[in-house]
């Protein structure tokens, strides 16, 4: 079984991030962030990480996130091998590298321009590639993963830097009243 998730690592007040997510801290603590639900975590630097269980974000998700503070978006669905890393800032997608592997086991596409730390990344992972000897071995779908860690520190199959026992805390979607007109 492989992971199936989103995570968004916001530079911006975590209360903020909760907000422009529609989601709220419930006082539980976790270590295993990536199975189900909604948690979060504070990273070294500064930045909020939310990562949501079985979800791939919405762009008005992604713009409402970025409008709070600047947003590195990973999504990761393993079960397909559709990887994707992005920024996003002032409500708008900056950059975004994407593999998938549906379309080919050496498929990665980029849009706009992206960071410098690209290259080396892509660089590394495409030899790691040429070098695998058995057919169905995917180090292509690494690289956007790779970049997203590499700008935030994060990656979801990776110990949390400084993060303890139990650095997720468990995250709610914030329902809204039917009557309410936001």
């Amino acid at each position: 079984m492989g992971y199936s998730l989103s995570w968004v690592a916001v530079k911006a007040d975590p209360n903020a991030v909760y907000a422009a997510l529609n989601v709220r801290p419930t006082g539980e603590r976790r270590t295993d962030a990536f199975r189900r639900g909604t948690v979060s975590a504070l990273l070294l630097g500064g930045r909020t990480v939310v990562v949501f269980g079985n979800k791939e974000l919405k762009n008005d998700q992604l713009a409402a996130a970025s409008r709070v503070g600047e947003t590195i978006y990973c999504f990761v669905e393993e079960h397909v091998m559709v990887m994707v890393a992005a920024l996003w800032r002032d409500g708008k997608q900056v950059w975004r590298v994407t593999h998938d592997g549906q379309e080919s086991a050496h498929h990665l596409s980029t849009d706009g321009d992206v960071p410098t730390e690209f290259a080396s990344i892509r660089d590394k992972y495409l030899a790691k590639q040429a070098a695998e000897s058995e057919e169905d071995v995917d180090h292509i779908s690494d690289i956007p993963i790779e970049l997203a860690r590499e700008l935030t520190g994060f990656r979801h199959d990776q110990e949390l830097p400084g993060g303890g026992d139990e650095p997720f805390e468990a995250l709610e979607t914030v329902k809204k009243k039917w009557w309410s007109w936001s």
